[in-house]
């Protein structure tokens, strides 16, 4: 473990996937390998924007081979790789917006067990953009929501022009991207790696404990009762 931890850089953005049965069936209503985003910090820690709030964690917690990790490296310069731990850090103590990522796991189920795309195509808007609405290009994630996807997609965006650019002409189109007032979801960071994999870099981990081998995708689909029940729950809460 201590090997694979000397892999990491900070900045480096890692995807993994929560043990137990509930995370298990979140990912299979969003069609979805992987379940949670954290980005490494300085002296062993990341930054986990998980509930209750944003905090610092030891990076061994994340590096557990049964959750699978994933590391992608942004290709950034030392002072964009500054910057984005920065603007991270910037959150931590700030609570988990846990309505907001429940909506949109439900809208990613209903949207795969139904067909339909729920959410019309975002319309542009000076507010809440990737990158902070300047430069040009790059999507519409809100900004004051704390969920891992948003955070960590709009701090890299607002560093980096080229990842706005990537964001804005990834093909297929990213989730942020195709619904209003949406979120970003865990297969954006995929579909961004695989069309620019010279940007977001996958870093293998040592072999003695990862097979850096893709993960099976879980096996199932959210029901639509069960999608209509949860954003019911979610839209009483917030509500409340």
């Amino acid at each position: 473990l201590g090997r694979a931890v000397r892999v990491l850089r900070p900045a480096d953005i890692i995807l993994t996937r929560t043990p137990g049965a509930f995370y298990s069936a979140a990912r299979a209503s969003a069609d979805s390998v992987y379940d949670h985003v954290v980005v490494v910090a300085r002296n062993g820690m990341c930054i986990h924007v998980g509930p209750p709030i944003v905090r610092l964690l030891r990076i061994e917690r994340i590096l557990d081979p049964k959750r699978c990790p994933l590391v992608l490296r942004p290709r950034l310069n030392t002072k964009q790789r500054r910057r984005f731990v920065v603007l991270l850090e910037r959150h931590l103590g700030k609570r988990y917006d846990t309505a907001a990522a429940y909506t949109t796991m439900a809208r990613l189920g209903l949207e795969r067990a139904t067909g339909f795309a729920f959410g019309r195509r975002r319309e542009r808007s000076t507010r809440g953009t990737v990158g902070g609405g300047g430069g040009g290009g790059g999507g519409h994630l809100i900004q004051d929501r704390i969920i891992c996807t948003d955070t960590t997609l709009s701090a890299v965006c607002r560093v980096s022009k080229a990842f706005r650019n990537s964001v804005a002409t990834c093909t297929p189109s990213l989730d942020c991207m195709r619904f209003r007032n949406g979120s970003a979801s865990l297969e954006d960071f995929l579909r961004l790696h695989r069309h620019r994999p010279d940007l977001l870099v996958r870093i293998p981990l040592p072999l003695q404990l990862f097979s850096n081998a893709p993960p099976p995708r879980a096996a199932g689909i959210l029901t639509l009762s069960g999608a209509l029940t949860a954003m019911g729950r979610v839209s009483g809460s917030a509500g409340r």
